[in-house]
């Protein structure tokens, strides 16, 4: 399964289930449809609209996690209360029978009562310092599956912005590329924002988007038959080397692919340069005819009135 480099930098894995069965939805088969921003935003989210639902999932469970360490701490923080209410009880029943010259036998008593409240006290204490400590384990917790989760949202927001960015003929490029990815079960294809600032700065055209696309399948064919090899290696090792060795093909594709968006913008840009100076000349051309015009025309009318 190809990641998106948000998914690798959050580290998630969770939904590869999802994403390794056939897709529900595709783009329709039409020109019309083609052009469809809202489609073409759930296929380039499709791993993050997967990541999501498994880190919402795992936020709800840390958050629960967090609400019962809050009830443990706040019934350990209780109970430390009425431990040191007894002990200041005893305290003080201790000295007022020493104040009143007690027994000693009634003294040696409160004075244990005092000790055992003291020990109470420490152990109650002690289970509020564990408490506590699970609390901060539970917050922390919580705290990083919140973030993870609003990292996810964000990418799935900004996909979505820069997708309104993109030209009608980008558009069209991307679904029908993705249409056959999908088709083929290549999804997801490790597309994300990045890659599509990638074609914006870089103004792509349908041939550049088609050499863009490309690249991103090759890499998610060859991370296929790598997935496959992965399976196998638990019964034989010798799989992982094949694993890796598909790996490296399918990034040696992407590069070969991504290598020809770039050769194909430049030959683009010297085609422009070569148009741009065949206007040039044409307009300089045309500039001095009509000079020359201008000069026959100023020399015809001097010779009239000289005659």
């Amino acid at each position: 399964m190809m990641q998106s480099s948000l998914i690798r930098s959050l580290g998630i894995v969770a939904g590869v289930a999802l994403l390794s069965a056939p897709l529900a939805f595709a783009i329709p088969e039409d020109d019309h449809n083609f052009l469809d921003r809202e489609a073409l935003t759930d296929a380039l989210t499709v791993e993050e609209q997967a990541a999501l639902e498994v880190a919402e999932m795992e936020l709800d469970e840390a958050q629960e996690f967090l609400d019962e360490a809050q009830s443990e701490l706040d019934a350990a923080t209780a109970t430390e209360d009425l431990r040191e209410g007894d002990l200041s009880d005893a305290e003080q029943a201790l000295q007022d029978a020493i104040d009143e010259m007690a027994d000693p036998s009634v003294i040696e008593e409160l004075e244990q009562e005092v000790a055992d409240a003291n020990a109470a006290l420490e152990e109650a204490q002690g289970k509020t310092a564990e408490a506590h400590a699970k609390f901060d384990i539970a917050e922390a917790n919580r705290n990083a599956k919140a973030i993870i989760v609003a990292a996810i949202e964000e990418e799935i927001e900004k996909t979505g912005q820069l997708v309104d960015e993109l030209s009608d003929e980008q558009v069209f490029a991307m679904n029908r590329n993705l249409n056959s990815a999908i088709a083929s079960g290549l999804l997801p294809l490790g597309i994300d924002s990045e890659d599509l600032e990638e074609i914006l700065s870089g103004d792509y055209g349908k041939v550049q988007i088609n050499a863009f696309m490309q690249a991103f399948k090759q890499r998610a064919i060859f991370e296929r038959h790598a997935a496959r090899f992965e399976d196998k290696a638990e019964s034989d090792a010798s799989f992982q080397t094949k694993a890796d060795a598909m790996r490296d093909r399918g990034e040696r594709q992407f590069d070969k692919f991504h290598d020809k968006v770039d050769a194909i913008g430049a030959k683009s840009a010297a085609a422009e340069a070569r148009g741009a100076t065949r206007e040039a000349v044409k307009e300089e051309t045309k500039s001095a005819i009509a000079e020359e015009r201008r000069k026959g025309a100023r020399g015809a009318a001097k010779g009239k009135e000289s005659s």
